[in-house]
């Protein structure tokens, strides 16, 4: 796998335990009062579903995703270096 891949991987839980932070009950900065977003369902980030292991910053990063279940996904991301976990976080997508 090559860096941009592992590199797109490794944003995509970082956004997504950042967004996880801090929930927002509206959105009228960008598109008005009167904006409601679709409705979504979590069978479409089926395609996320798996398992990426790489080599990236000086050590091995892995990054495993869930097929979504009872409403939700849950990844989990991890960091060796040196023969040790050295960062890893749990995440979970689940639409609104």
């Amino acid at each position: 796998m090559n860096r941009s891949a592992i590199l797109g991987i490794f944003c995509l839980g970082l956004i997504g335990s950042i967004a996880a932070q801090e929930p927002r009950t509206e959105n009228t900065w960008t598109r008005g009062k009167d904006f409601t977003p679709a409705p979504t369902k979590i069978e479409t980030m089926n395609g996320l579903a798996g398992r990426w292991v790489g080599e990236a910053m000086g050590g091995t990063t892995e990054e495993i995703w869930s097929p979504p279940d009872a409403g939700e996904m849950i990844g989990m991301f991890r960091f060796i270096k040196d023969g040790k976990t050295s960062f890893y976080e749990l995440m979970t997508i689940s639409p609104s």
